[in-house]
């Protein structure tokens, strides 16, 4: 970041979330804690590394969530290959969409359109990709500044 290796982690449990990087070639180091489930540190103590470095920044916006039909939520329900052995099942939940990554527990996603969902416990989106015929072919993740595509496989 801005020239400078930067050694970084993240990660929470239960309502405690944290994140860590340090720009060791310059004796510089920010620690973020929070007490409650919050997804944007990692873009906060970007952004604080920015304002140490003199660059430009941005403050993190909260995301809104609104309402989308349930037969548009049912075109996403099913089975995402991200890797051979990582998949993602997303299901349909009293009107909201659930997501079950391999070995994770299931987490509520949020639209913020009828195509972009995001989550609260952690800084991650979900997009579905429709095909030309209008049939939903894949989900991207975005998450850890990655884009990560998903086939669906069922």
């Amino acid at each position: 970041m801005f020239g400078k290796r930067v050694l970084s982690h993240g990660g929470g449990i239960f309502g405690f979330n944290t994140n860590i990087a340090r720009i060791t070639a310059d004796d510089v180091c920010v620690v973020l804690l929070a007490n409650m489930n919050t997804a944007s540190l990692d873009a906060i103590n970007k952004s604080i590394l920015a304002i140490v470095y003199k660059q430009p920044y941005e403050v993190p916006k909260e995301r809104v969530a609104i309402p989308v039909d349930s037969a548009v939520l049912q075109q996403y329900v099913g089975e995402y290959e991200i890797a051979p052995d990582f998949k993602i099942v997303i299901s349909l939940v009293n009107g909201g969409l659930k997501a079950r990554p391999t070995n994770q527990p299931e987490s509520s996603l949020f639209a913020e359109s009828p195509t972009k969902f995001f989550l609260k416990i952690v800084d991650a989106q979900v997009e579905f990709v429709k095909d030309a015929s209008g049939k939903v072919e894949k989900l991207i993740l975005y998450q850890n500044g990655r884009e990560i595509p998903g086939k669906k496989i069922k």
